[in-house]
């Protein structure tokens, strides 16, 4: 026996029809070979369908609320998780309703019964009951939901697991109790009316009885109401929905305040225990207001108190009522106004009164706050007063400060020069008491003489809290007055109008200013030459030097004034003989412009041929009257002056030229001739080779002195510096002297130099003057540089850069710097479009005096024309105004040839020619370049020559072009000639000759391609 293994049948978990299934067996692969036959007869299997589809209501109980268009949805649904297989299980289930309280008019189910189908996909049902709102105030109602099995296809049957369910109607209609109002006000001895009221906020019926209930009346002792009517108990119902009592306020005569009452609604009373609310709040409040009040004021209406002291400030309480037990009258006091800066403190601001109580008093302290500050006024108010009404409602304290700020001046030095200044300081001590806050106190500081000669910057001050000192400047003022030298001013401190206590501690100050006026006294020339006159007058000016800085003021009593004496002194002069001064005092006076004085000098006319005579008059013995200044008057530099009596008899002798001229390395003659007079005794002259200039003017047409002196030493310089004598007397008047130029052998501009002449005298000497006195001697430089190019040519391809250099050709020395001009010429055929130079033509090159070479780089452009070799010719030329000696060199000319690259290249058309005999063939020659173009005017002639090989000149072939030349041109592009080829009539086989052609002549640059000549093939026709 063979088991196999189990059939396991699943449970599907859906309700249906008993299902089966058959099982057979087959011959396997094995038992091919083995004797074995399976029976025919397949088993049949049958299952059984456990499944059950049980329906329940989805609630037990469905709860829904009162209102309009309001639904309750009741549902079923299929349990424990069975599902239909198909759309053709399906299940039908009545839905009906029964009434418990209540009635089809609280519900409208649409249909009833209602009929739901459950089928395939679908295992929840629903159906919506229409709940009706009728504005009833009720309890809620209920009503009962059934379900009932249908027609089903669901095989093992069906099962209602919950068949029923409730549906609950809450009542949302409320009827509501309260008071109507929440607050009623009334006077002592009137009477109120308090009602109660039956409200609907949203049902329109009370469906039941009368609603009964109480109130109670708390809060108040029962002395103070009286109820006139009515009572505690009230019932209400649908037609009677109002109840009132009156409520009589009794008046007692007691200042007690308000009262307030509390009525409270208790517990309603009704037949049902729904539908009736209390209103919230349930209660409402009585005001009781006091019609009896106290009378309350400040008992005195001003008071006074110093800063540091305290001071009563009383409230007083007259009234007839009394004051109830645990009633108080309460208020405050504020500050109304205050203007005090004092920090004042009160004991308290609130005050009370009781039964039995008719004063309530409160103290009051002034802070002593170390500040000086205004006197102030407080104005106290009483406010917030209860049960009570004031009289007197206002009083005034006024504050009084007591402290004060010491105020004092001070200098630190009392003595200054004119044109200086010093500080003052105004200041108080702040470290006991300060000036209190937002005040100033002011003041100025004033002169107390009239007087200019200082200004105070600023007059006036400040003084705060922030700001205890102040700086007033004291500035001297430079007047130039010549004065006292110590003058004695005093200074002034006063307080404005003070807003505090203020004491001056220090009101006045004394300061002396310094006079620093000098009265500088001199002859206003130190030097003054005359000529021998005849006794004319000449006037010696003598001035306050310094005038634009000091003046002698105008009187005020006394006038001041300045003196001094004049003494006259000479060692060649005799005073009453050569000269003779009129006046020997000078006085300067108050005056407001203060011009020079004057004292006469009169020179005397004589006859002798003395040379000049020299006096000196001196100021001594100054002098100050009507001020005490000290020292207050100087000489100036010229307190003497120095006066030259020029003698008329004059001898006059200078140089014959004033500019003389040679070469380097030969000599100048300088020769000196007598102008005019004639001398009585011999002098001798000198002469400064190489002097310096003394005066401010030069000799008409000279140069700058631009020689240098030779130095032995180091062997450099232009002329030897030497000093030449010559004497002169009556019978020698003239003379000469030579003067070396030296050989430098440096390439330079001509150079200057002077020649002075001067007279050798002793000091008693006759002196004369030398015109003219001076001579320059100008040296022509002969050396010379030469500057040449470094080569003759060049030569260099298109598009290239280079440098044109320019050297010298001899080493000799240049004493400045120079330049040359390189310049294009004419002569070049290449235009500015084959090549461009930096700088541009003209090239200037600037040489230093120690450079060798100096270059400028040239670049050649590319252009695509086959123009042939171009050159540009280039020459040194030396500018206008140059140096002398430098010139142009052996190589003062170079060419520099362009080598064209671009070339028109040319061809024979073929390149084998095979002609037969008895035949004349065209041999062409073409131009095949296509990027370079034809210079303007190109052409290229070639000639055609033959060459034998085998074969035989004029038996075999001839040229018969005459000429055998072509010309090429950018128009004619291709040209030939014609050979012929003669027929012999022999067998010979081929025969060979050679055509080449040659250039005859060109304009641009042409390159033959694959050579200039061909081999020529005679195809023998004969056979």
């Amino acid at each position: 026996m063979v088991f196999i293994d189990p059939i396991k049948i699943l449970d599907d978990g859906v309700p249906e029809t008993i299902e089966s299934f058959s099982v057979s067996l087959e011959k396997g692969v094995e038992a091919e070979f083995l004797n074995i036959f399976p029976t025919t007869t397949p088993m049949e299997i049958t299952i059984e369908d456990d499944d059950v589809a049980q329906v329940v209501f989805t609630e037990e109980i469905y709860t829904v609320t009162e209102g309009e268009d309001v639904y309750v949805e009741v549902c079923i649904a299929l349990y424990d998780d069975v599902s239909l297989n198909s759309s053709s299980a399906n299940g039908v289930f009545d839905i009906s309703t029964t009434n418990v309280t209540a009635t089809m008019e609280d519900y409208n189910p649409t249909p009833d019964p209602v009929t739901l189908v459950l089928m395939r996909g679908q295992d929840i049902v629903c159906s919506n009951i229409t709940i009706t709102d009728d504005l009833h105030v009720e309890e809620d109602e209920l009503f009962n939901v059934t379900v009932t099995e249908g027609p089903h296809t669901f095989g093992a049957g069906v099962s209602i697991l919950r068949g029923s369910a409730v549906v609950s109607i809450e009542d949302d209609d409320v009827a509501v109790v309260g008071f109507n109002q929440t607050q009623y006000t009334g006077m002592e001895g009137e009477t109120l009316t308090v009602c109660m009221d039956i409200l609907f906020p949203n049902a329109t019926v009370l469906a039941m009885s009368d609603v009964q209930g109480t109130f109670n009346i708390t809060g108040s002792d029962e002395p103070d109401i009286d109820i006139i009517s009515g009572d505690t108990l009230f019932v209400l119902n649908s037609t009677s929905s109002r109840y009132c009592v009156y409520i009589s306020l009794v008046s007692d005569g007691d200042i007690e305040g308000n009262e307030n009452l509390l009525l409270s609604l208790e517990e309603i009373v009704t037949l049902d225990s729904f539908g009736v609310r209390l209103l919230h709040p349930n209660t409402t409040n009585i005001t009781i207001i006091d019609r009896d009040f106290g009378l309350i004021g400040f008992s005195k209406t001003s008071y006074t108190v110093m800063e540091g002291k305290s001071e009563t400030v009383c409230v007083g309480l007259n009234n007839e009522n009394n004051i109830a037990p645990d009633v108080s009258i309460t208020y405050t006091l504020k500050i109304i106004m205050s203007d005090a800066a004092q920090d004042v403190l009160f004991s308290t601001l609130s005050g009370e009164f009781f039964q039995g109580t008719f004063l309530s008093c409160h103290n009051v302290t002034v802070v002593d706050n170390n500040f000086a500050e205004r006197d102030g006024t407080i104005s106290l108010g009483i406010q917030n007063a209860t049960l009570s009404n004031v009289n007197v409602s206002t009083t005034n304290v006024a504050v009084e400060d007591n402290d004060e700020i010491v105020v004092s001046m001070t200098i630190p030095v009392n003595r200054i020069d004119e044109g200086a200044g010093v500080n003052i300081t105004v200041s108080y001590d702040n470290s006991a008491v300060s000036i209190g806050q937002g005040i100033s106190v002011t003041g100025s500081v004033s002169k107390n003489e009239l007087t200019d000669d200082y200004v105070l910057d600023p007059g006036s001050f400040s003084l705060s809290s922030d700001t205890n000192s102040a700086m007033i400047s004291v500035e001297a003022v430079d007047d130039i007055l010549f004065e006292d030298l110590m003058e004695t001013f005093s200074i002034s401190l006063s307080i404005d109008d003070p807003p505090v206590n203020v004491r001056i501690l220090q009101s006045q100050l004394v300061i002396e200013i310094e006079d620093d006026e000098v009265v500088e006294i001199a002859f206003q020339q130190g030097r003054q030459n005359f000529s021998e006159d005849a006794g004319i007058g000449h006037p010696l000016l003598i001035e306050i030097v310094n005038s634009d800085r000091v003046r002698i003021p105008l009187p005020i009593g006394n006038s001041v004034s300045v003196c001094a004496v004049l003494v006259a002194e000479s060692t060649n002069a005799t005073e009453g003989m050569d000269f003779a001064v009129q006046l020997n005092m000078v006085a300067f006076r108050n005056s407001t412009t203060q011009p020079p004085q004057s004292v006469v000098l009169n020179i005397l006319q004589d006859t002798l041929v003395e040379g000049h005579e020299v006096i000196n008059i001196t100021l001594t013995d100054l002098m100050i009257y009507s001020i005490d200044h000290p020292g207050g008057a100087i000489f100036g530099e010229n307190k003497t002056v120095l006066v030259t009596i020029l003698d008329n008899d004059q001898y006059i002798v200078g140089f014959n030229r004033t500019a003389y001229m040679g070469t380097e390395g030969g000599h100048v003659e300088v020769c000196i001739d007598t102008m005019a007079g004639t001398l009585q005794s011999g002098v001798t002259l000198a002469y400064l080779v190489g002097a310096p200039r003394e005066d401010a003017t030069q000799p008409a047409g000279s140069m700058a002195d631009t020689a240098m002196v030779y130095n032995t030493t180091s062997g450099e310089g232009d002329f030897a510096m030497t000093t030449l004598r010559i004497n002169l007397n009556s019978q020698n008047t003239d003379g000469c002297v030579m003067v070396q130029l030296i050989e430098d052998e440096i390439v330079e501009i001509n150079e200057t130099f002077y020649v002075q002449l001067e007279q050798v005298v002793s000091s008693d000497d006759l002196r004369f003057p030398l015109s003219p006195e001076y001579a320059v001697i100008t040296i022509i430089d002969d050396d010379e540089i030469k500057l040449g190019f470094t080569a003759e040519e060049y030569i260099f391809n298109e598009n290239t850069t280079f440098n044109i250099t320019v050297q010298r050709e001899n080493p000799v020395t240049v004493s400045s710097t120079f330049s040359v001009i390189v310049r294009r010429l004419p002569e070049s055929n290449a235009t500015d479009d084959d090549f461009s130079v930096m700088g541009g033509f003209n090239v200037t090159l600037a040489f230093g005096g120690n450079d060798e070479r100096q270059s400028f780089q040239l670049t050649l452009l590319p252009d695509d024309i086959g123009e042939g070799p171009e050159t540009i010719e280039l020459q040194i030329v030396v500018p206008a105004g140059e140096l002398g000696g430098v010139v142009p060199g052996t190589i003062n000319r170079t060419t520099i040839v362009i080598v064209d690259d671009d070339y028109i290249e040319y061809q024979f058309t073929e390149t084998d020619y095979i002609i037969t005999e008895d035949t004349t063939v065209p041999v062409c020659v073409m131009i095949i370049s296509g990027d370079v173009i034809f210079t303007p005017g190109g052409f290229l002639t070639l000639r055609f020559l033959t060459s034998p090989i085998t074969a035989t000149y004029n038996v075999d072939y001839n040229d018969t072009t005459d000429p055998m030349m072509i010309t090429l041109t950018d128009n004619l592009r291709m040209d030939c000639v014609n050979i012929t080829i003669f027929a012999d009539e022999l067998v010979e086989g081929m025969e060979y000759f050679q055509l080449y052609f040659e250039t005859v002549d060109q304009l641009g640059s042409y390159s033959v391609i694959d050579n200039s000549s061909r081999e020529i093939t005679i195809f023998d026709t004969n056979g």
